[in-house]
């Protein structure tokens, strides 16, 4: 009996913007009020300060950040209006993620940017959060996770 055997795919793209989670709240909202070449530029900027160890990424982020509780009582897409809306300082408000066409978010627990290269960040353990996508598949001692 033979039987093949998928491994899992090295990389993983996403298409859409990534919502840097900063420890500088303003720095949240910079980049969800930002549209067209200046969320380009602002991207690039932090991609930048990531890579070089100048951009502290929210730490000790709650469930209650991420998903409110009573976000919780919708099961489909209706999920994904609400990203964040817990987040500290009021820093989201409803659709800002969705509508700003972001895909990943990174944050820290003992995820480490390992460089930048062409636009894309390497990371050793990636902590991410998948922004209206399906999650198939949790895996890693870190949290990584693929997506459908």
């Amino acid at each position: 009996m033979n039987e093949t055997i998928l491994k899992r795919p090295d990389k993983v793209k996403f298409s859409g913007r990534i919502l840097f989670l900063t420890e500088d709240i303003s720095l949240i909202r910079r980049q969800l009020e930002a549209t067209a070449d200046e969320a380009r530029a602002i991207e690039d900027e932090l991609a930048r300060r990531l890579a070089t160890d100048d951009l502290p990424l929210l730490n000790n982020i709650s469930t209650d950040e991420i998903t409110p509780g009573w976000v919780c009582f919708y099961y489909d897409e209706t999920l994904a209006q609400y990203v964040y809306v817990g987040m500290r300082e009021g820093a989201v408000k409803k659709d800002q993620v969705r509508q700003g066409g972001f895909a990943v978010c990174p944050t820290t627990v003992s995820g480490t940017v390992t460089d930048v290269r062409d636009g894309v960040i390497h990371f050793a353990f990636p902590i991410v959060s998948i922004v209206g996508r399906k999650l198939t598949e949790p895996g890693g001692p870190h949290g990584a996770t693929t997506i459908a």
